[in-house]
């Protein structure tokens, strides 16, 4: 027998839902990915940075190592004493993450960055950040890969138009648990649906996911716009609140 005439409608309901599903998972997938391509941006870009930076060392302590001698030739043994110990502290200065000591974090800051500065967008960044961090380091990609990434498309569509851009990130921990405030530069016309802004470049995607995995941790996000100004707030639970 076909289908019958009262379980047509629940049959056509069940079909649309499956295929709702199948595109929710697949926007899942494709978030995942970007997160992950941004992740390894940032890591290729890190890297690039270690190769540059491990051949100027390398030149730098031959410099180092031939004024180290040459005093010690010249019998002034404390001079050389002072010298060293100066150098070892420059060492320990120059060890230290550039923004924070989460690894995965601290990649995508400085390939935001570098980005940032290509475009002439002006940084402030203050980067608290906890350890250890209650978020896998994919997710933790997708929501600032996700933010990072918006926030250069509306500043690059603000220097399109003969302005200036700017941006900005906040870390802190009050009793509430981890908080972070992002602003950036924003064109006055960003769309908005139900709270989440729409883009011209992915329709709203990225900011739904940052959302979605910001609650999988019983967290919250916030999207608005004040003006020229684009702000994102959001707050994830640490649980006693260190």
């Amino acid at each position: 027998m076909g289908i019958g005439v009262l379980n047509f409608p629940r049959a056509i309901f069940d079909f649309f839902s499956k295929i709702g599903g199948r595109r929710k998972n697949e926007r899942s997938r494709l978030q995942s990915l970007r997160a992950q391509i941004w992740l390894l941006q940032s890591e290729l870009s890190s890297e690039k940075v270690y190769v540059s930076e491990a051949r100027r060392q390398r030149l730098d302590l031959r410099r180092h190592n031939q004024a180290v001698l040459s005093m010690l030739n010249a019998g002034e043994v404390e001079k050389a004493k002072e010298y060293l110990c100066e150098r070892e502290k420059q060492i320990e200065e120059d060890e230290s993450p550039r923004f924070c000591r989460n690894s995965v974090l601290n990649s995508l800051l400085e390939n935001f960055s570098k980005k940032a500065a290509e475009q002439k967008i002006e940084c402030d960044i203050k980067c608290a950040f906890p350890e250890p961090f209650p978020m896998s380091d994919t997710d933790l990609c997708t929501v600032f890969g996700n933010i990072f990434e918006n926030a250069l498309e509306s500043c690059a569509a603000v220097i399109s138009t003969g302005g200036k851009a700017f941006f900005s990130m906040e870390s802190f921990f009050p009793d509430a648990g981890f908080c972070v405030i992002f602003e950036n530069s924003a064109l006055k016309d960003v769309a908005f649906k139900k709270g989440v802004p729409r883009s011209k470049k992915s329709g709203g995607l990225g900011a739904r996911s940052v959302i979605d995995t910001v609650k999988k941790y019983g967290g919250a996000v916030d999207f608005s716009q004040d003006g020229g100004i684009f702000l994102v707030k959001l707050i994830l639970p640490m649980g006693d609140g260190k």
